[in-house]
């Protein structure tokens, strides 16, 4: 049983590890295109609608607060990513729609996954390529 909890306990630093390194590598990678995982998130979000989004919906999409929302959004309108249209159906509110500067910075940013994704693999061990993200959304297996 001794054996069982160390490899357990072995699994989990390897992912502490693995995690530190994802997420200090994605953060410096997003901060070079003055974005970061919230507001990429907005962006890619966007993306998948063409007549835009509430921020409301942004927000509870994101857990994020209607405030916090705004904040990003303001800045991202700021930069020429987004912009704020009135809601054809009320007024009262407004939709978030990505512009075309948007959609192109976004096609750039996902252009560099790939160097992103070698940047990850070239801070990992061998054995944490191989073995644990062998079925990640890094998809190793099939580079």
């Amino acid at each position: 049983m001794m054996q069982k909890e160390t490899s357990f306990q072995d699994m989990f630093l390897d992912f502490f590890e693995i995690y530190r390194i994802v997420h200090a590598t994605v953060a410096s990678h997003l901060q070079r295109y003055g974005l970061n995982e919230k507001t990429l998130s907005i962006l890619l979000m966007l993306t998948r609608q063409k007549t835009g989004m509430a921020p409301s919906r942004l927000a509870k999409g994101l857990n994020l607060t209607k405030g916090a929302v705004s904040t990003m959004v303001e800045s991202l309108a700021h930069a020429g990513f987004v912009e704020r249209q009135p809601n054809r159906f009320d007024r009262r509110t407004v939709t978030i729609q990505l512009t075309e500067k948007g959609r192109s910075y976004i096609s750039t940013i996902l252009s560099s996954v790939p160097k992103l994704r070698a940047e990850i693999l070239s801070q990992l061990k061998p054995e944490q390529q191989r073995g644990l993200l062998e079925k990640s959304i890094l998809g190793i297996q099939n580079p």
